[in-house]
């Protein structure tokens, strides 16, 4: 194995060691969070959420582009370079590359990476694929981007990353009234305009590195937040909030008769159906986010910039006690 690749390594080992430091600490806090958050308009309660989400993977990033630094500016020649002063550990350095590698514990830790990621994306590709074949399966147009699919099983779905498209079922079509179709298709559609799709695929991936009882609450917040903020855009597209919890008990009851369904993207019936139903027979929460000044973002850059040379001897640390 060459410097580079033994470099390489070694940061993929320090990233998975402090994504679950920060799993950890994450799962001390997720109650109060969560109830936080439960606080908050549906749609800034979903980004609030996608945020929380990525959590461990944006720290573990950020600590270790924070290790990096000080041998960055060394190699540049723009500080000193410390490394000669700690000769007995593992150098996670890109002026003097390692000159061993992860061992059995890293390649160990490695593998099982590779395995959970290898998982995740298996998982989405199908879903992915899944989601094309049936908007592929659309008959015609109900509207521009609402597309119609032969079934004899009533579901609304919005599918796509990146092109979102909204896709209804004959048997739908079949059993709902005029003015309730029109309410699942304003939801639908607010899905597509707020890529509710691609978000939530993110944070599936994005969630791997939370603890699994913690990831599963997440997605489970993260998807009623996205369900509620597109019955909000419904409710104001008609005007009438119980007329939107009317049609989602009637969605509901007609997607339960055919029992359960793939899963390919964000349907309309069958997800928090209780929680978004009392969401819309209760006045909408008010709230705004949370305003950052400037000198703020700035001052926590400064205070991170200084603490590099710190977190990269504890990086290197915690690299020589986890391979010994």
């Amino acid at each position: 194995m060459t410097g580079v690749l033994r470099l390489v390594a070694l940061n993929v080992i320090a990233f998975l060691g402090f994504g679950v430091l920060v799993a950890m600490a994450a799962a001390l806090a997720h109650r109060s969070v969560a109830a936080r958050a439960r606080t908050l308009p549906p749609s800034l309660r979903a980004r609030v959420l996608i945020a929380w989400a990525a959590t461990p993977v944006a720290i573990a990033t950020a600590m270790i582009l924070l290790a990096l630094l000080p041998s960055l500016g060394a190699a540049l020649g723009l500080t000193t370079d410390h490394c000669p002063a700690h000769t007995g550990h593992v150098h996670l350095c890109l002026h003097h590359l390692p000159a061993r590698g992860p061992g059995i514990v890293g390649a160990l830790g490695l593998a099982t990476f590779s395995i959970v990621a290898g998982s995740a994306l298996v998982q989405g590709v199908r879903s992915a694929a899944l989601a094309a074949g049936l908007a592929r399966a659309r008959s015609f147009e109900l509207a521009s981007g609402v597309g119609v699919v032969e079934s004899s099983r009533p579901f609304a779905v919005t599918v796509g990353w990146f092109r979102p498209s909204v896709l209804v079922s004959t048997a739908l079509l079949e059993r709902l009234t005029p003015t309730q179709l029109e309410i699942v298709v304003a939801h639908e559609q607010a899905h597509a305009a707020r890529r509710d799709a691609l978000a939530v695929t993110a944070a599936r991936l994005l969630t791997l590195a939370h603890l699994p009882y913690v990831r599963r609450r997440i997605l489970a917040d993260l998807t009623l937040a996205c369900e509620q903020a597109c019955d909000e855009a419904a409710a104001r597209a008609c005007g009438d909030r119980v007329l939107v919890a009317e049609t989602i008990v009637a969605a509901e009851r007609a997607a339960a008769s055919m029992g359960p369904s793939p899963a390919v993207g964000l349907a309309f019936g069958g997800s928090e159906v209780v929680g978004r139903v009392e969401s819309l027979l209760a006045a909408p929460i008010d709230g705004v986010g949370a305003r950052r000044p400037a000198w703020i973002l700035l001052a926590a850059g400064a205070a991170l910039a200084a603490a590099a040379p710190h977190v990269h001897h504890f990086t290197e640390t915690l690299l020589d006690h986890l391979l010994h």
